[in-house]
C-alpha cells in the first residue's frame, strides 16, 4: 500500500462512521484503477491512527539500508577475492561461477573435497568416484569390509 493512501482511508474511515463498505466506495471512486484494499489493512490502518495518531510506520530497527554503489560493488568484489569463505548470495551477484563441491565422511577421517565445475550428473559422479573416492579408499586396510551409502540424488544412480 502507498503511503499517500493511508490517510485517505483514516479520513474516509473517520467520515463515514467507520464503516468499511463506504471506505471502498469512497476508494473506489477516488482510484478506480487501484486494487481495493481489504477490510484487514484499513482496519489496520485505523488502528495504527487510533494508537499513535499517525498512519506513518514506525521507524525501524536495526542496522539501516545503504545505496548500493560501484565503490561498495567494487569493495565487495576485492573482499570475495581475499576471502574465499564469502557467502554464496554475495558471489552470485558478482556472477562468481557456481561449483558444486563432494565430500564424504567416514570414522577414519574425511574423503575429499572434490569440485564439480559444471552440474553434478550420473556419468561425471561415477568418474569421480573410480578416479578419486574409491583409490583413497582402497589404500585403507578395512576396505573390504566398508558398506558405501548415498541418498537417492538422480547422479547418485547409472541406468
Amino acid at each position: 500500500m502507498w503511503d499517500e493512501q493511508k490517510p485517505f482511508y483514516q479520513d474516509k474511515w473517520s467520515i463515514s462512521g467507520r464503516t468499511y463498505q463506504a471506505v471502498n466506495e469512497a476508494f473506489q471512486n477516488e482510484c478506480p484503477n487501484d486494487k481495493i484494499p481489504c477490510r484487514q489493512t484499513i482496519y489496520k490502518i485505523t488502528k495504527k491512527f487510533d494508537e499513535t495518531g499517525s498512519v506513518d510506520d514506525a521507524p525501524r530497527s536495526g542496522r539501516p539500508t545503504t545505496a548500493k554503489t560501484g565503490e561498495k560493488i567494487q569493495l565487495v568484489s576485492e573482499a570475495v577475492v581475499l576471502n574465499p569463505q564469502t557467502s554464496q548470495r554475495r558471489a552470485s551477484k558478482l556472477n562468481v561461477p557456481r561449483v558444486t563441491i563432494w565430500g564424504g565422511i567416514w570414522s577414519n577421517g574425511v574423503v575429499g573435497p572434490y569440485f564439480f565445475e559444471d552440474n553434478v550428473t550420473s556419468k561425471n559422479y561415477v568418474r569421480m568416484l573410480k578416479d578419486t573416492t574409491v583409490p583413497h579408499l582402497q589404500a585403507h586396510p578395512a576396505f573390504q569390509t566398508m558398506i558405501w551409502q548415498q541418498d537417492g540424488a538422480p547422479p547418485h544412480y547409472d541406468q
